[in-house]
């Protein structure tokens, strides 16, 4: 990271790098706050608050929370910059909707998340579209999109959230 003049390692005006965008550091750090470890049984992995559509709930593999029954007794536990660890329910009773392993692997469940928490808004945009990194600038859905060798992608995960 670098900051900007006049600002020290602390400072709110400090930038991070993605891609060829920067982010400031507020808006790094309210989007960290929305990653989490989710458990489901024995399986642990990481999620990411999101809004889609209206929506809030938690984006995850289908291998680590595979079903809606299986979601009904998995945990998010999302480690805040303000409130340390804080624990929210998932509902798949409200919303789920999954992609197998083979496929995309991903599993959407709805989510009271905790207070103080921003869910990432999800924006469907197309793969060429320029987004201006701002806070309404979401991730790009993966099914309109065509990812090639040798193009960059990014994985989110918490750094508890893999087994």
């Amino acid at each position: 990271g670098k900051s900007a003049p006049g600002g020290g390692a602390d400072s709110a005006s400090l930038q991070t790098g993605r891609g060829n965008r920067a982010v400031s550091r507020s808006l790094r750090d309210a989007r960290e706050d929305a990653v989490c470890v989710v458990r489901c049984g024995k399986k642990g992995g990481s999620g990411m608050l999101v809004e889609f559509k209206g929506h809030v709930g938690l984006l995850t593999n289908n291998h680590v929370v595979p079903s809606k029954r299986d979601a009904k007794s998995a945990t998010a536990t999302f480690h805040t910059a303000l409130k340390g660890s804080v624990s929210a329910p998932l509902c798949p009773s409200d919303a789920f909707c999954s992609s197998p392993p083979d496929e995309l692997d991903y599993s959407f469940v709805a989510c009271s998340g905790p207070s103080g928490v921003a869910p990432v808004p999800l924006a469907m945009r197309r793969a060429d579209d320029e987004g201006d990194g701002g806070p309404g600038d979401g991730l790009v859905c993966v099914e309109d999109m065509a990812v090639r060798a040798g193009d960059s992608v990014t994985i989110v995960q918490h750094p508890e959230g893999s087994e």
